[in-house]
């Protein structure tokens, strides 16, 4: 179908022509033959509208392409995808389980992969077992687990179909069950109400306070969730003069910068004598920074629930002209000439049923209302 007609009729020709052999005295006419080989017109109508609906598929295949690549670049926007967070957060909650985090190493094609560290809870094992080659119908549960290691996995599409390593993204088992245990661990109330010290290269000392909003719907459903940050230049309690003023937001982009490179090149705390002062502090740090930090997040919240809205209509809407564009379809089919079908009564004896194809057709040819 994608080649259309019009290759298959000319082979057929030169094939005819071909079956007898190829008589040496006959070698110009053939030639000639061949060269001059042409379709009928009825033949070239058909090609040609093979042609056209081949070049109309692939118009549309390009479209949705396009469409696709606007709806991934949107949807990074909205969940704000990192994969070296995503990594992170993963590696976090393995060492959660005691286990220790991911391994980064090369393998046989100088490929960087990572491995899990091995998890002896039993709790895992089915878990885990989407990380093997894939079990054959006939091979038992427990040797296919004795013979199938756990595979590497990698963080972005490998571009080709490899047996060899698992990418692992947002909707893979293994991902999502560490993601649950470190939404669910890793937010516990004792480990956001502490303060922590980082030394960075800055000579500014700068304070963070950072707040979690999370929206939830009906049945507790988690709708939207991210930690709100608010920046100021910290002062020493005695110079103060009507508490800690937060930074807008370039100031604050800033600060967060540096904290993220503090972290990332594990830089050590300060001396004790600053940590002391710091820290004695640090209640009233909070105390001036919080009502800022509630203000913030509220209008965070706002503006979440705003998104939220505009995202289920959206999706109300792409919904209903789905199930509009499929009804259309189902339509046109049971509408067309070759679906057609005799009426119920048509050459059925006086009084007598109709066989159960023609029922069925009838049935079939009767779309009732569609319910969305």
């Amino acid at each position: 179908r994608e080649l259309g007609s019009l290759a298959k009729v000319i082979d057929d020709d030169v094939e005819r022509r071909l079956l007898a052999g190829i008589p040496h005295d006959r070698v110009a006419q053939l030639q000639a033959g061949i060269e001059q080989a042409d379709l009928p017109a009825a033949a070239k109508g058909a090609s040609a509208e093979e042609l056209e609906d081949a070049r109309e598929r692939k118009q549309g295949l390009d479209e949705q392409i396009e469409r696709c690549r606007t709806v991934l670049e949107r949807s990074r926007g909205w969940v704000k995808f990192d994969e070296d967070a995503f990594r992170d957060a993963l590696s976090c909650s393995l060492e959660m389980l005691h286990v220790g985090p991911l391994r980064e190493h090369l393998d046989a094609a100088g490929r960087v992969v990572w491995t899990l560290p091995p998890i002896a809870d039993p709790r895992w094992i089915t878990t885990l077992d989407s990380l093997r080659t894939p079990r054959k119908l006939d091979e038992k549960l427990a040797d296919w687990r004795k013979q199938a290691p756990i595979r590497p996995v990698v963080f972005k599409d490998p571009d080709e179909l490899a047996a060899d390593t698992v990418h692992l993204h947002l909707e893979q088992r293994v991902a999502q069950r560490l993601l649950a245990r470190f939404q669910s661990q890793g937010f516990r109330e004792h480990d956001l109400t502490r303060a922590c010290l980082a030394q960075t290269r800055d000579s500014i000392p700068r304070v963070i306070l950072l707040g979690r909003l999370a929206l939830y719907g009906q049945g507790a459903e988690r709708l939207h969730e991210e930690l709100v940050p608010i920046a100021a230049r910290w002062l020493a309690p005695s110079p103060r003069r009507g508490g800690l003023r937060a930074y807008a937001r370039d100031a604050e982009a800033r600060t967060l910068a540096l904290l993220d490179e503090a972290l990332g090149r594990g830089a050590g705390a300060p001396n004790e004598v600053i940590q002391r002062r710091l820290l004695a502090s640090a209640a009233s740090d909070i105390e001036a920074l919080r009502p800022q930090l509630e203000r913030r997040a509220k209008e965070h919240a706002a503006d979440a629930v705003r998104r939220l809205a505009q995202r289920g209509e959206k999706e109300a809407t792409d919904i209903t002209n789905i199930l509009q564009d499929q009804r259309q379809r189902v339509e046109e089919e049971l509408g067309s000439p070759r679906r057609r079908v005799q009426p119920a009564h048509a050459g059925l004896p006086a009084g007598g049923d109709p066989p159960v194809g023609s029922r069925q057709a009838t049935l079939a040819t009767a779309p009732g209302p569609v319910r969305r």
